[in-house]
């Protein structure tokens, strides 16, 4: 049960993280430079978290100890959570409304002529991510400023905050599963930190973002944070959650083929969010390229990356000088 308690401590940090950056928004001002820049970060660490511990922690263990390794439920699994993110975001309503806005001959731009009463500081709108980028273009219009009624623009919101839920949700998985005991004991004791901190850093910008935009839509401030209570409470829920359905599946041991395959099944999610939602080259144009020099943009995703890393081999030696100084007392 101990890493059980764990993972209800990282939910925990998680929401209070989440809802907390969420609500700042309704009081205070961002500068939307440290924000990009925390954002990118992320993009780093969800690359390395996938890549360097999630993907290889889950090769290892749906592979026998003494038998071939399954190369096809590895690639299955990987595909899955990556169509799986793919399949969301074409689903989602906030893609009906870009694309629609993008038909007509004429190019489109979002509208920014109605400032929000509370945002980043900034005299364009925050777009940290595709996501929010999707939020701010619904809201925009097709070059029509105004055209829409408030009524229109908050009946907006709870779709495009659906989709955002959505998203924690497969975030969540990703930390129920690496919570678990697996048949790999390489990084076992530094995956669900690594997860944790990729999903905390990758969170924070989204939901100041998504606070932003809900006010834009003209939500009061209790609306607001009934959706950022949604958001925030998403990712533990779908964490706890997996972590029982995998701990029933391994028959009470969480080890076994399907700890596994979730945790490739969320590797492959890592990546599309990496290098899909959040674009490791940005468009010209972009927030994102704008705020940040590409020297910059290039120092935040490798140090992103390689942090996973770093942390997973600092956690595993110093369970290694713990246990050798028990022996040897």
């Amino acid at each position: 049960m101990a890493s059980f308690y764990t993972l209800l401590a990282m939910c925990g940090l998680m929401f209070a993280v989440s809802l907390g950056m969420g609500i700042l928004p309704l009081s205070v001002s961002f500068s939307r430079t440290r924000l990009a820049q925390l954002s990118t970060f992320g993009v780093g660490l969800l690359l390395g978290a996938g890549l360097g511990v999630v993907i290889p922690e889950g090769i290892e263990s749906v592979t026998p100890a003494n038998g071939p390794v399954p190369t096809h439920t590895i690639a299955l699994a990987l595909l899955g959570g990556f169509a799986a993110m793919l399949a969301i975001e074409q689903v989602l309503p906030a893609h009906s409304h870009a694309h629609h806005a993008g038909d007509g001959a004429v190019p489109t731009t979002p509208a920014r002529t109605h400032r929000p009463r509370y945002s980043v500081t900034s005299d364009n709108e925050l777009d940290l991510d595709l996501e929010i980028e999707l939020l701010e273009s619904s809201r925009g219009g097709s070059g029509a400023a105004g055209a829409n009624s408030s009524a229109a623009e908050r009946g907006k919101a709870l779709p495009l905050s659906l989709g955002l839920v959505i998203h924690c949700a497969a975030d969540g998985i990703a930390l129920g599963a690496s919570s678990l005991p697996t048949s790999g004991a390489s990084a076992n004791d530094a995956l669900p930190l690594i997860v944790f901190l990729a999903l905390v850093i990758h969170k924070a910008p989204t939901a100041l973002a998504l606070s932003t935009s809900l006010l834009s839509a003209g939500l009061n401030k209790p609306a607001v944070r009934r959706h950022l209570l949604v958001f925030s409470a998403a990712s533990p829920l779908s964490a706890l959650a997996t972590w029982f359905l995998l701990n029933w599946f391994g028959g009470g041991s969480g080890v076994g083929s399907w700890t596994g395959v979730a945790l490739l099944a969320s590797g492959g999610s890592f990546l599309y969010v990496a290098t899909v939602l959040q674009p490791v080259s940005p468009s010209h144009g972009s927030s994102s390229a704008d705020e940040i020099t590409r020297p910059m943009r290039i120092l935040l995703i490798v140090a992103g990356m390689f942090t996973p890393l770093i942390l997973s081999s600092a956690i595993e030696h110093g369970h290694a000088v713990v246990g050798t100084g028990a022996a040897a007392a």
